[in-house]
């Protein structure tokens, strides 16, 4: 869904909705329902739907904004943290996979003294340690 505003209103522009069977409600001042099954959360409150307009490909949207701001952005700040917080978790998931990808070559490409030194050391510490020297896990 994308959007263009003023200071007093903004329009949402669909190009995916069937035009046959989409009904449009606003369920309360930062909620607008869009059948079958969208319900967006808007940035900030809006008093109305001023019009819905029909086109052969899209469906506009024009609400009227309770207060004259610029959003910059559609959804609210709900929306915005979610998308922030999934994106630091496939980061951290990401580098997750980055050490193990570091420790497997590590095991893969050492001696057989350092396979050794690292499985002891970590079934000892019960995974909170990790060494590669053999002679400090004799």
């Amino acid at each position: 869904m994308d959007f263009a505003e003023t200071k007093s209103f903004v329009i949402l522009f669909s190009y995916d909705l069937s035009l046959d069977t989409t009904k449009i409600n606003l369920i309360d001042k930062r909620s607008l329902f869009i059948s079958p099954s969208q319900t967006i959360k808007l940035y900030r409150e809006v008093t109305h739907i001023q019009a819905i307009k029909i086109n052969r490909k899209s469906i506009e949207i024009i609400l009227i904004k309770e207060t004259p701001f610029k959003w910059y952005s559609l959804q609210g700040p709900e929306k915005i943290k979610e998308t922030r917080q999934n994106k630091e978790e496939e980061e951290e998931e990401e580098e997750n996979n980055d050490i193990i990808h570091v420790l497997s070559r590590i095991y893969e490409n050492g001696d057989e003294n350092t396979r050794r030194a690292m499985e002891k050391s970590l079934i000892e510490s019960k995974g909170t340690e990790l060494s590669t020297n053999w002679e400090d896990k004799k």
